[in-house]
């Protein structure tokens, strides 16, 4: 059982190594690295706890670290009653569960912010020449 354990701190710990090294190699300066791991962690500006839940790594604090990273970009975040939330599932076990054999976790759900308001919004591919619209499953061009 303390093997099993092993297993699954080592899987988050560099999950989590992972991820950090990941922000320090695509920003371009260390402030900004900074702001960036700060809008993942729930601490900026938000606060990491309130009277709803812990955020971190949940469709909420991916909610706040857009709003963040928008801020830091000069863009103008929307607003979260501009969206809905929509569950697309109730029993997402994830890594541990896959990956470590440690059964004792209860299922997550996942949420996805649908806009409120109908949005078009296309997708391009630059260097595979395709564009894609929302409604079409088949190239633009």
């Amino acid at each position: 059982m303390l093997q099993k354990a092993h297993a699954a701190v080592g899987h988050i710990y560099t999950l989590v190594v992972v991820l950090i090294g990941w922000v320090f190699f695509e920003c371009e300066s260390l402030p900004v690295a900074w702001q960036f791991l700060r809008a993942m962690s729930g601490f900026a500006g938000q606060g990491f706890m309130d009277d709803e839940a812990l955020y971190y790594w949940s469709t909420k604090g991916a909610f706040y670290a857009y709003q963040a990273l928008a801020r830091q970009m000069g863009l103008e975040p929307q607003n979260e009653a501009d969206f809905r939330l929509e569950a697309v599932s109730d029993a997402f076990s994830g890594s541990l569960y896959s990956k470590s054999g440690y059964r004792l976790v209860q299922p997550d759900s996942i949420e996805l912010d649908v806009p409120r308001a109908a949005q078009t919004y296309s997708v391009e591919f630059v260097d595979e020449q395709r564009r894609f619209r929302q409604d079409q499953a088949q190239p633009v061009c």
